[in-house]
Formats: structure tokens, C-alpha cells, sequence
């Protein structure tokens, strides 16, 4: 097959490359020259490189020339930008392969609490409820030139699959780990492994918090398997590991791998109001494709986990919030509580 890859140089994008590559296909990126990731995408793949304002248009014969079986659309935003990728596919490709997340269910909305509906903490399946408010962070982000003033994954899922031109395929997927996560999501608990902090403090709702995950080469592995596959034509598939941690158990995993000695310490809730909406669990279910695509987790979940605590280590933050790491503070917990 050709694949083009619409972006692919960030996070997922170049696992994706790199494994369509050496399964025998034919790569090219889209992408604005920025990141590279040339340690990872092998040499062969072909790239576009159309800058920091360059349109699709203006490559609309290198793309005929590269002539793609499959388009995989790694940043869809909302309605606007998808509806402009599929009307500019039309006649090039017969798929698109759309990038969504776990954002577009109902239970996220209760979290942020733009959902007026009881905690329902079922196992989230590609058929269970959607949100019903549109534009989950227009309350946050007011100006309408901001990218995700209009961000709704809602939207860009009926534009990708609804046209009669092109097929659409859809995959939801949840919170990723692995190697070139910049944005850190174990960082704040890793620098306190490094800093050899006697304990890990967890206020005791988030602590039993639960939200579906995976590591980004399964992602990524995920995606190719949709891509490759015709059955996988207008359809929509949830990813995410088969198990589900707490977050108290996901700190715990992290301390064994990183070899941390100290205890994970449960507090009272700061806030019990606040803390009421993370009662609500995001767990996905990934049976579906596991079923019909045959997927699988490449590898152990401990390997994932070690390949990130390594990527992480190495790469810290280029900013660190400080106030993150009040330890002071934390001191004054500790010995409240052993007093």
C-alpha cells in the first residue's frame, strides 16, 4: 500500500511510519518540517515538507504523484478542518483513517462536569454515549482563533464518516505512554523517584481513579493493522490495554520499574467537592479490535512502561513548574500523619 501520513513526526505518527515501513509499505509524511524523529522513522520513508503555513494545496500534484491508497489524519480538530481533508482526498484516495479519542464519550463530560447525568463507571464500548455538549474547552479557551476554542473530535468523526466518496475509519484512543511523550504525564511522580522522596502522596479519590491507557508502539500498531485492512471500512474502534489500573497501582508499577523503595501514601481529599467528578471512571474497551483486526499489545506492559521511565529520565521537561514539587509542604503531611 502507499500511506500518507498527515503530520506522523510528533508522538505516535513516527511508530506508525516506522511499522508501515517495515511491514512493506510505502510511506510519505505531511508535515510542517518542525520535528523529525529521524532516530525512529527509517530513511526510506518519503517526506513533504510544507512548512509552517503550507496548505495541502499547494502539494496537490507531489500527492496525485504519490498517488495513496489509505490517508491517516493524525490531528483532526473538528468540523471545519475535516471537512476540508475529506473534500481535497475526493478522487485521490478511497480511505481516510481518522485519529479520535476517549474525549468524545459522555463519561469525559462528567469529569469536567458538561455532562448533567449520574456517575456510570461500565466499560466504555464503541457504542456507549457520546457527549451531548459540543466544544469541551470553549469555556477555557474563549478567543475564536484558538485552535481548540472550535476542538471537538465529535465533530470530525460525522465529517470523516459521513461522505459517500471516501470511506472512514475511526480509532479512540486513550491516554498514551512511551517514548516522545512531551507531555510528560509521569514526569511529576518520576522526579520525585529521582529526588528520593520517602513517599508519593495521592488524595484519596484520585487514588482510585481509573482511565484506560496504552503504550504508544501498541497505538501506533493499532492504527497500521486499521489501515491495512478493508473490513476495518466505516468503522469505528476503541484502543486501549485489556487492564485497568488504578492510579495508585499505575505509581506502583512505575516504582517497581523504577526501582523507587519509598510508599505510596493516601491522604484525604483536598477538596471533596472538587474531587466528587474524578468518581467517574474513563475504562474503554478495546474487544472489538482485538476481535476483527486482530490486535494485540506488542509488547509486556512492563517493557512499555520501563522503555518510558527511560525516555523520560532522559528528556525532562524543558520547563518545570516548581510548585509541583512543594516538598515542604509534603514534609508537613508526612509527620501530621505519623503523629
Amino acid at each position: 500500500m502507499n500511506v500518507l501520513i498527515l503530520g506522523g513526526t510528533n508522538f505516535v505518527g513516527p511508530q506508525i511510519a516506522k511499522q508501515l515501513h517495515n511491514r512493506g509499505h510505502k510511506v510519505s509524511l505531511f508535515h510542517r518540517g518542525v520535528t523529525e524523529a529521524h532516530h525512529i522513522i527509517p530513511e526510506e520513508v518519503h517526506h513533504i515538507r510544507c512548512g509552517k503555513d503550507g496548505k495541502l494545496e499547494d502539494f496537490l500534484e507531489e500527492i496525485k504523484i504519490f498517488s495513496p491508497d489509505a490517508v491517516i489524519h493524525m490531528t483532526p480538530i473538528g468540523e471545519k478542518d475535516s471537512k476540508r481533508i475529506v473534500n481535497f482526498f475526493k478522487g485521490i484516495t478511497e480511505r481516510i483513517i481518522s485519529i479520535s479519542s476517549m474525549d468524545v464519550y459522555q463519561v469525559y463530560g462528567v469529569i469536567h462536569e458538561t455532562e448533567n447525568v449520574p456517575i456510570n463507571n461500565e466499560i466504555i464500548t464503541e457504542s456507549s454515549p457520546l457527549r451531548t455538549n459540543l466544544y469541551p474547552y470553549r469555556k477555557d479557551f474563549p478567543d475564536k482563533n484558538h485552535v481548540l476554542h472550535n476542538y471537538d473530535k465529535i465533530l470530525a468523526e460525522r465529517e470523516i464518516l459521513g461522505d459517500s466518496e471516501i470511506s472512514g475509519t475511526i480509532l479512540r484512543l486513550p491516554v498514551i505512554y512511551g517514548e516522545r511523550d512531551f507531555q510528560h504525564r509521569f514526569y511529576s511522580t518520576l522526579k520525585r523517584f529521582e529526588d528520593k522522596r520517602p513517599a508519593i502522596l495521592l488524595e484519596e479519590t484520585f487514588a482510585k481513579f481509573i482511565i484506560s491507557r496504552a503504550f504508544v508502539e501498541d497505538v501506533a500498531f493499532a492504527i497500521v493493522l486499521a489501515t491495512e485492512q478493508e473490513k476495518a471500512k466505516n468503522q469505528v474502534y476503541n484502543v486501549a490495554n485489556e487492564y485497568f489500573l488504578t492510579e495508585k497501582e499505575m505509581n506502583k508499577k512505575l516504582a517497581e520499574v523504577f526501582g523507587w523503595k519509598g510508599k505510596i501514601v493516601v491522604i484525604p481529599d483536598a477538596d471533596s467537592e472538587k474531587a466528587k467528578s474524578m468518581r467517574q471512571h474513563i475504562i474503554s474497551s478495546s474487544e472489538k479490535i482485538r476481535t476483527e483486526l486482530g490486535y494485540k499489545e506488542l509488547y509486556p506492559f512492563e517493557e512499555g512502561l520501563k522503555k518510558t521511565v527511560e525516555f523520560q529520565m532522559e528528556n525532562p521537561p524543558k520547563k518545570i513548574d516548581h510548585k509541583m514539587f512543594d516538598y515542604k509542604k509534603e514534609d508537613e503531611i508526612l509527620s501530621k500523619l505519623i503523629t
